[in-house]
């Protein structure tokens, strides 16, 4: 199927998988939504082991995971995330040029790729964070990270940088990291990509200047990026997820870290242009079932066909009878 067919498949799917961490428990977390793309309804989420981590690492953390959009070509799910070297660092502690790696069957079991960590190829960068996927409709998937060249434990001005891998196996070799350029904020973070009914391709982000959203647009992936939109009346606001709702129009997800409890928030598109859209919202009358209590960050929300949301409720059902203790 190709990248365009498996874009409708997914907008009208029933069900989507969020990965995510916590606050206090930097490790993989999965639920599981059977609303998330419904236009006519507020989402709500399931978390599976009941609320506790599907995978924790030996050792390290793992931060603002993002999940594949799909099965890769090797069958498998991917997550990368950021990854800093133990439990309780600094927010700004250098990560160097890795990103953490690791890879399921069915979004329940999951292992490290080779050493748990994907090397971006550029020695210079200090601080690598939070990745996300893309599906370009011309040529496939890339990531989208955050990167910086500062010290440790300095204020760092962080850019956007594009990867993809080079063959079929996303355990092998990978492009070297290409920057996305553009009249962007100095210091910017977050970025999720996707591209627009008319092939432009748009970049909502989180401006580390004034911790708010905006979006850029540009004819090409890697630029030139110009601003077309900012929610800076909307508060405090990081980790932007956008979702095609099953009418087309967009869902927008993400963190709203100065309204706790209610911290995370979506908001619903009253068109398909993002630039000339309104936004219903924000909305936060929601959250993850059996949570715990605990602060939902930087969830990554991806459509399930329906037979891999089979294969995903399955291993949940085997897990949960044997126990759900994580990997």
């Amino acid at each position: 199927m190709s990248e365009a067919g498996r874009a409708d498949v997914v907008a009208r799917a029933a069900t989507a998988a969020m990965v995510f961490f916590r606050t206090g428990r930097e490790q993989l977390f999965l639920a599981l939504s059977d609303d998330a793309l419904d236009p006519g309804r507020a989402p709500t989420f399931r978390a599976v082991r009941r609320g506790e981590p599907v995978y924790a690492p030996s050792a390290g953390t793992i931060r603002d995971p993002a999940l594949s959009p799909h099965r890769l070509g090797d069958g498998y799910w991917y997550v990368l995330h950021t990854r800093l070297s133990g439990e309780g660092v600094s927010y700004n502690s250098a990560t160097g040029p890795v990103l953490g790696f690791l890879r399921s069957r069915n979004l329940v079991d999951w292992e490290p790729v080779g050493t748990g960590m994907l090397a971006v190829g550029a020695v210079r960068f200090t601080h690598c964070w939070a990745p996300k996927w893309f599906v370009d409709r011309d040529d496939g998937i890339h990531v989208i990270f955050s990167a910086a060249t500062g010290p440790d434990h300095a204020p760092t001005p962080f850019g956007f940088f594009e990867m993809h891998p080079l063959t079929d196996d996303p355990a092998g070799a990978w492009s070297p990291p290409r920057p996305l350029t553009g009249r962007l904020p100095v210091d910017r973070l977050d970025a999720y990509l996707v591209r627009e009914d008319d092939g432009r391709y748009a970049c909502v982000y989180k401006n580390r200047v004034t911790h708010t959203l905006e979006l850029a647009h540009a004819p090409a992936l890697h630029g030139p990026y110009a601003v077309t939109a900012a929610w800076d009346h909307w508060g405090l606001q990081e980790g932007p997820v956008l979702l095609r709702l099953a009418d087309r129009r967009w869902r927008l997800f993400f963190d709203w870290p100065d309204n706790t409890p209610e911290n995370y928030r979506f908001a619903d598109s009253t068109g398909r242009d993002l630039a000339a859209t309104r936004w219903l919202g924000p909305r936060g009358e929601w959250g993850l079932v059996d949570a715990g209590g605990q602060e939902l960050r930087h969830g990554t929300i991806v459509a399930l066909e329906a037979d891999d949301a089979a294969v995903v409720r399955d291993a949940i059902a085997a897990s949960d009878s044997v126990g759900g203790q994580p990997s």
